[in-house]
């Protein structure tokens, strides 16, 4: 089976391609901001010991140590995978390199769609500065991701500044099914 990590800055489409994917190839997918906000919704002290909503507010990411026990948590009995919005730095992705990933696949935008998509959709962590933080955040740290993914020649790099549909044929033409 398929395992497969899709990248994107936040407001890309990760988790709507992520749904995509999952149904279209038959395979769980597993969201790790999701499971994040809902540690946080439902208090599980596993979550919010380490990364309180305070930080999920201000639009911090998760310390890497509690990102990697929720994920050994939630891999540990899967055969493949559609991963969403992980890794996000490069100590991540060299933990995540150890399931033995067939696919990255980074969904890459414009700032402007960026920054049109995070401020139509809302949510608490979008406000201007936590949009402005993740951009250079994102700027920052995903080089050396990219890098790290394409010397193992697995990455693939998605344009993502079209519709839904358009992204998701994409992606299926540069995985190999």
């Amino acid at each position: 089976m398929l395992k497969i990590a899709l990248l994107g800055i936040q407001g890309s489409g990760k988790s709507t391609q992520a749904e995509a994917l999952s149904r279209l190839l038959q395979l769980p997918m597993v969201s790790l901001g999701g499971i994040l906000r809902r540690g946080i919704e439902e208090d599980d002290p596993f979550v919010t010991e380490f990364y309180p909503r305070s930080e999920l507010d201000a639009g911090h990411l998760a310390p890497d140590s509690l990102v990697k026990a929720v994920l050994t948590r939630e891999l540990e009995a899967l055969d493949g995978f559609i991963l969403e919005g992980f890794p996000r730095t490069y100590e991540q992705a060299t933990f995540i390199d150890g399931v033995n990933l067939d696919y990255v696949v980074e969904i890459v935008l414009s700032e402007s769609v960026v920054i049109q998509r995070l401020k139509a959709r809302g949510r608490s962590d979008d406000s201007e500065s936590g949009i402005d933080r993740r951009l250079r955040y994102y700027n920052d740290h995903i080089l050396p991701i990219r890098d790290f993914f394409q010397e193992k020649k697995i990455l693939r790099l998605i344009d993502g500044d079209t519709d839904i549909e358009e992204v998701t044929q994409r992606i299926l033409s540069q995985i190999q099914m």
